[in-house]
C-alpha cells in the first residue's frame, strides 16, 4: 500500500513529465554522429597523444616532486617535420634522424621572452626551449618560440596565440588542423584536454583532463579581444589555457584560453582555429623558418595507438600516481554542476555515469535522455523518502513500546514497594 505523501509524488512526477513534453522544453539538439568519427575511446587517445605540458624551466625533477608554478599551461603537437642531425653514439659521431615539433598554445602562457621553457610529451619525456636573449642575438632568425600577440600597458594586442618549437630524435604524433570553422558549427561536440591545477581534480599532483562538451557559438572572424570567438559549454580550470580543443574526427578546432561569463552562463572561452590559418602565412612568421601547416593532412596513424600505450604517463605525473593510474575526473571543482552531480550521484544515487565513469555535464541533453534522468532521480528520491518515512514511524513504534515496558516495569516496582511497606508497618505493629 503507498503511502498518501507518496502517491502525490508519483502525481507531482506524471505532471511534471506531462508538462515538459507539452511545453516543448527548450534543449539544444547534438549534432549526429557521422561515420568517419572517431570513437570516445579513440579521440581520447589522440588527446592523450598530442597535449603537452609548457612552462617555465619545466624539467622532470620539479615536475615529479608537484613543484610547479601556476604559469605552466597546456598545449597540443601540430606538426612533425623531419630534418638531418648529428650526435655522438658510442664515441663515434654518427647520423640519426631528428624531429623538429610544432606545439601551438596561448601567448599568454609563453608571455616572458628571455627565459628557458620546458615542454613534456605524452610518454613523460622533457625538451627544453631556449628563449634567452643571447639565444636570439647567436640565431635571430630561428626562434623556438612565436608570439602572434604581444603584452602592452594596454592590454594584449592581436591574437592570444603562440607556436613553440622543440627538438627530438623520437617520433610523436601530431594533431590535425581542422578546415575553418563556420558559423554553423554550433552545437558540434568537442573534447577539451589540458593540465589544471591540482585544486581542479582534488588530486595530490597534476593529472591530465579530457572534458566533452559542445561548441555553444563561434565568431570565427572576430579578432578582437584576442581572438577568443569561440564558445564551449565546457568548465575549465586555471592552467588548462592553451588545451587543444578537438572535435569529432581528432582534428584541433580551437585553443581553450579562459572561462568566461556569457549571458549570465559560465562557459569556456577559445579562438577558432581560423585565426592560426590565416596567421602562420603572415610574411614575418614566415621569415622565421617556421614552416606552413595544412588542415588537411589527415588523422596521425600513430596517433590512437600511441595515446593507448603511453595512457598512464600521458595522463599522470608523479610515479605514485603512475602506478596507482590515477585519471583526472571530468567535473571539476568549481564546476556550477559539480555540487549538483556530487550530490545526485553520491548522495541520491539517482544519476547514472557513463560506461566510463564520466559524467559529462558540458554535453547538451536531448528532451528523451532529460525524461529518463529526470524520472530516474524522482523515483530514487520518492522511495528514499518513503523508506525514511517507514524507518521514522517504526522508530516511533519501538519508543512507543518501550516507554510501554518501562510503564509495565515502574507498576511492578510500585507494587513490590507497597507490599514491602505494608510489611513493615505490620512488623511495627507486631512490636
Amino acid at each position: 500500500m503507498l503511502y498518501p505523501f507518496k502517491k502525490k509524488l508519483r502525481l507531482v512526477s506524471t505532471l511534471m513529465l506531462t508538462l515538459l513534453i507539452l511545453t516543448g522544453l527548450s534543449i539544444f539538439l547534438p549534432h549526429s554522429r557521422a561515420a568517419s568519427d572517431l570513437s570516445d575511446r579513440d579521440l581520447l587517445a589522440v588527446a592523450r597523444a598530442t597535449t603537452v605540458l609548457i612552462g617555465q624551466d619545466l624539467e622532470r625533477e620539479q615536475f615529479e616532486a608537484g613543484q610547479i608554478s601556476d604559469t605552466v599551461g597546456s598545449g597540443v603537437i601540430i606538426a612533425r617535420i623531419q630534418r638531418q642531425g648529428e650526435i655522438e653514439v658510442m664515441d663515434e659521431v654518427g647520423s640519426t634522424l631528428q624531429y623538429d615539433y610544432y606545439a601551438l598554445t596561448n601567448q599568454h602562457v609563453v608571455a616572458d621572452s628571455g627565459i628557458l621553457y620546458g615542454v613534456r610529451t605524452g610518454d613523460g619525456e622533457f625538451y627544453s626551449v631556449n628563449d634567452t636573449d643571447e639565444y636570439h642575438e647567436q640565431y635571430p632568425d630561428y626562434p623556438n618560440i612565436y608570439r602572434f600577440g604581444e603584452d602592452t600597458v594596454d592590454g594584449l594586442q592581436g591574437i592570444d596565440l603562440a607556436v613553440v618549437k622543440f627538438t627530438s630524435d623520437r617520433v610523436y604524433p601530431a594533431a590535425t588542423l581542422s578546415p575553418p570553422l563556420a558559423e554553423n558549427a554550433t552545437g558540434q561536440q568537442i573534447l577539451l584536454s589540458g593540465w589544471p591545477v591540482p585544486s581542479a581534480t582534488g588530486i595530490q599532483n597534476r593529472v591530465r583532463a579530457s572534458l566533452f562538451g559542445q561548441i555553444d557559438d563561434v565568431k570565427p572572424d572576430d579578432d578582437s579581444n584576442g581572438g577568443f570567438g569561440l564558445n564551449l559549454t565546457n568548465f575549465a580550470a586555471s592552467n588548462m589555457s592553451g588545451g587543444p580543443v578537438f572535435g569529432t574526427q581528432g582534428e584541433v578546432v580551437g585553443i581553450y584560453g579562459r572561462g568566461g561569463d556569457v549571458g549570465g552562463r559560465s562557459l569556456g572561452l577559445a579562438i577558432p582555429i581560423n585565426h592560426f590559418l590565416r596567421l602562420q602565412n603572415d610574411a614575418d612568421y614566415r621569415s622565421k623558418n617556421f614552416s606552413l601547416i595544412p588542415s588537411t593532412g589527415g588523422l596521425d596513424p600513430q596517433a590512437i595507438a600511441f595515446g593507448t600505450t603511453n595512457a598512464a604517463t600521458a595522463d599522470n605525473i608523479s610515479p605514485e600516481e603512475l602506478a596507482r593510474g590515477f585519471s583526472a575526473p571530468d567535473v571539476l571543482n568549481g564546476d556550477p554542476a559539480y555540487g549538483a552531480i556530487q550530490s545526485l550521484s553520491q548522495t541520491y544515487g539517482c544519476l547514472a555515469a557513463f560506461e566510463d565513469g564520466t559524467y559529462r555535464p558540458a554535453l547538451f541533453e536531448t528532451r528523451g535522455e532529460l525524461m529518463v534522468d529526470l524520472y530516474n532521480c524522482i523515483e530514487t528520491i520518492t522511495s528514499t523518502i518513503a523508506a525514511q518515512q517507514f524507518q521514522a514511524v517504526d522508530g516511533v513504534g519501538s519508543l512507543a513500546h518501550q516507554l510501554q515496558t518501562l510503564a509495565e516495569d515502574i507498576r511492578l516496582r510500585q507494587e513490590h514497594i507497597d507490599a514491602l511497606e505494608n510489611r513493615l508497618a505490620s512488623l511495627r505493629e507486631a512490636s
